[in-house]
């Protein structure tokens, strides 16, 4: 894809996520994370949406969008990568950020930590959002 494109497409979805921001944070489950930030980084040509755990990117390297997430590992300071989904086009990339951020998906809370690091206070019955 020509660079002027991507991030003509890129700022399209920044914008996106801004709008879908104060309605997210009014209407978020209790223990959803807020959004701390989010950057177009012009010079990788990606956006990241960072929260206090984990963060999405959404790069574009070569014939479809991926959205990436990464959570922080305390060990050293940094993210590790924990999965990503490939998308089509523009429109499939906000459906999906919408999706994960209205659909209360964490990376933390993935089936993967949940079988490998439980929660000191979990229980399966639990309500996660009251």
């Amino acid at each position: 894809m020509i660079p002027e494109r991507l991030m003509w497409e890129l700022g399209i979805i920044h914008d996106r996520i801004q709008d879908l921001i104060p309605e997210y944070e009014e209407h978020k489950p209790m223990r959803q994370e807020h959004i701390t930030s989010i950057k177009l980084d012009r010079k990788k040509q990606r956006l990241v949406i960072m929260f206090n755990t984990y963060l999405y990117e959404i790069s574009h390297p070569e014939e479809k969008y991926v959205i990436t997430w990464y959570r922080i590992l305390k060990s050293t300071c940094g993210y590790g990568k924990d999965g990503s989904v490939e998308c089509e086009d523009l429109s499939r990339v906000v459906q999906t950020i919408d999706a994960f951020l209205y659909g209360a998906f964490n990376p933390d809370r993935s089936a993967w930590w949940q079988i490998n690091k439980k929660p000191k206070h979990f229980s399966r019955k639990k309500n996660w959002g009251h």
